[in-house]
Formats: structure tokens, sequence, C-alpha cells
């Protein structure tokens, strides 16, 4: 089982058309990746 680990940037990355879009959104749809854990900025 792969874990993902993005930031929000990353994570925009599979709803808006940008360079990258093509790397997050295989990523996401890959049969590998079952886990993708949001960082968030805190304080």
């Amino acid at each position: 089982m792969e874990t993902a680990y993005f930031d929000t940037s990353a994570l925009v990355k599979h709803y808006v058309a940008e360079i990258g879009s093509g790397w997050v959104n295989a990523l996401l749809t890959s049969s590998r990746a079952r886990r993708v854990h949001l960082a968030t900025d805190c304080c």
C-alpha cells in the first residue's frame, strides 16, 4: 500500500489543469494509491 502526502497546492492540481496536474491525477487514480494525507499549516 502506498501513502501519498500532499500539501494543498498539490491537491488543487487534481481539480485545476496546470503544470503537475497529470502527475497528481495519475497518482490519485493509481490502483496502488490507497491513502492520501493532506498536510496542513497549523498556528
